[in-house]
């Protein structure tokens, strides 16, 4: 049997996991909020190319965090793949 000393464990798993629920919250909203579509001319040349108004949208792939407000998203933008950065600027409550 182990004995456990210092204490503190319960409230850095406590803090881990009021982090994790704000980070899923944020990307909750902004996966809510969130609107990028293709150029209309991306979306011409793609049909022009054969492919259907549906293939010729832009889907999101990928949705990355690369810092505390700082996220990656890439998209298929009518078959012409394409990523941004996003900053999300927090105001106080």
């Amino acid at each position: 049997m182990r004995t456990k000393y210092g204490g503190g464990g319960d409230e850095k798993r406590k803090e881990k996991k009021r982090k994790e629920k704000l980070t899923r919250n944020k990307l909750n909203y902004l996966l809510q909020r969130f609107q990028w579509s293709s150029s209309g001319a991306h979306r011409e040349l793609c049909n022009l190319k054969g492919r259907s108004d549906d293939e010729c949208q832009n889907y999101l792939r990928v949705f990355g965090r690369q810092g505390p407000n700082k996220f990656l998203v890439c998209g298929t933008n009518a078959y012409k793949p394409l990523c941004r950065q996003f900053t999300i600027k927090v105001s106080p409550c």
